[in-house]
């Protein structure tokens, strides 16, 4: 078994992407990223720690609830749950952040990086929240 372990030993076996899928990398939302964002029910939230330790947090509501600020800024709701709050702790410590938006069986999912912020401000959780299901703090994700 050969090791992986070079960007020119992994491109001989994977081989070069194609260029309609690098054409989809972008640095902002564009109309089919936003639509996915608004129409997606589900994602992972991953963070990295100060440390360098991984995170990953799943993250879901009704279509919608990550909101879409801009083009490049979105709002994710922190819902009620077991507290452990390693994601918002790695946030705070590093602000690192990767998301992946999933819709089962449809095979397609939307990739997201960038930094986050934690936000306690009650204008944000009043939009994020719903009556059922409160938004404790607001997720600011540039």
């Amino acid at each position: 078994m050969a090791k992986v372990d070079s960007l020119e030993s992994l491109r001989a076996v994977l081989g070069q992407p194609r260029e309609a899928t690098k054409a989809k990398v972008l640095d902002r939302l564009d109309d089919q990223a936003s639509d996915f964002v608004r129409t997606s029910a589900f994602c992972v939230l991953s963070t990295v720690s100060a440390d360098g330790t991984v995170e990953a947090s799943p993250k879901g509501d009704e279509p919608g609830f990550v909101r879409i600020e801009d083009e490049r800024t979105l709002l994710m709701p922190e819902r009620p749950g077991n507290n452990l709050a390693f994601g918002l702790q790695n946030i705070i410590a590093t602000g690192k952040v990767g998301l992946i938006f999933l819709k089962p069986r449809t095979g397609e999912t939307l990739r997201i990086g960038g930094r986050a912020e934690i936000f306690d401000d009650a204008a944000l959780r009043e939009k994020l929240g719903t009556p059922e299901r409160p938004a404790l703090l607001a997720i600011r994700i540039h």
